[in-house]
């Protein structure tokens, strides 16, 4: 083979590793005036590597019930500050949520059991990409498979969605339509680790006698929503500003018990 023929062969090699690099995920392209190496990122890819913007939503309360309204400038991620919700937009649009009653007799029928607030979630037709559900696990409960998936409730039933990713904080979920969508675990592999991240949240009342109420939640509940309940359901006959938060701490919780403040 001549030295010409062996460099077109070598040029054409090049050429095959370059188309391949191409149709990968992401691809890094090589400048030949320079030697900088430029990064090209697909949507995805910048979905991946840029955080979430954060917002704060428009809050409308009534009675015990509280109801979450943003609208979204674009395309993006966004995350909700009172909910931790986050909502993988694929343009803009009106988002409209709140958290709802789970119907037991269907987790019960379906071997689980609810793992954190269940959200009724409207949006126009193909808004929301993925959707992004805090949960409350600890890093060891992560590693059993199959502890946590997602619920799915709208007119027609309940259907059972296995997640796209479970990272540290959130479970992520493909958006078909929206409705009623929670984090729900497996009744059988709860029982592997029963130990949730919490918060203890401290309330105290200037009554007399003076009183500390003391509440322990799961992680992934909304701070607004305990507010709220707190104010119109168990003080309803008293001045909401006769009483304040004290404390909101992080902790492990066990069945029944506390066991590890950290």
């Amino acid at each position: 083979m001549s030295e010409k023929d062996a460099a077109e062969e070598d040029g054409g090699s090049l050429r095959k590793k370059e188309k391949s690099l191409t149709n990968s995920y992401s691809e890094v392209g090589l400048n030949p005036d320079s030697l900088d190496t430029e990064l090209y990122l697909s949507k995805d890819d910048i979905k991946h590597i840029k955080p979430p913007s954060s917002f704060t939503p428009q809050v409308q309360t009534e009675s015990t019930h509280i109801s979450y309204r943003f609208r979204c400038a674009g395309p993006g991620v966004f995350q909700c500050t009172l909910t931790r919700l986050v909502f993988v937009m694929a343009q803009e649009a009106e988002l409209l949520y709140r958290t709802v009653q789970w119907d037991e007799s269907l987790l019960q029928s379906a071997g689980k059991t609810a793992a954190g607030p269940l959200f009724n979630i409207t949006c126009s037709v193909d808004a929301v990409r993925e959707l992004h559900l805090p949960h409350c696990e600890t890093k060891e409960a992560l590693c059993v498979d199959g502890l946590l998936s997602v619920a799915h409730i709208s007119d027609d039933g309940m259907s059972i969605l296995e997640p796209l990713e479970i990272t540290a904080t959130h479970v992520v979920v493909k958006v078909p339509h929206l409705s009623g969508w929670g984090v729900i675990w497996d009744d059988f592999k709860r029982l592997l680790n029963i130990t949730v991240n919490g918060q203890v949240l401290l309330f105290f009342r200037p009554s007399e006698p003076a009183r500390i109420n003391v509440f322990l939640l799961q992680e992934n509940i909304p701070l607004s929503e305990v507010n709220s309940f707190i104010i119109f359901t168990l003080w309803s006959s008293q001045n909401p500003n006769d009483f304040q938060q004290l404390s909101d701490n992080k902790l492990k919780l066990c069945t029944g018990l506390l066991v590890t403040p950290l």
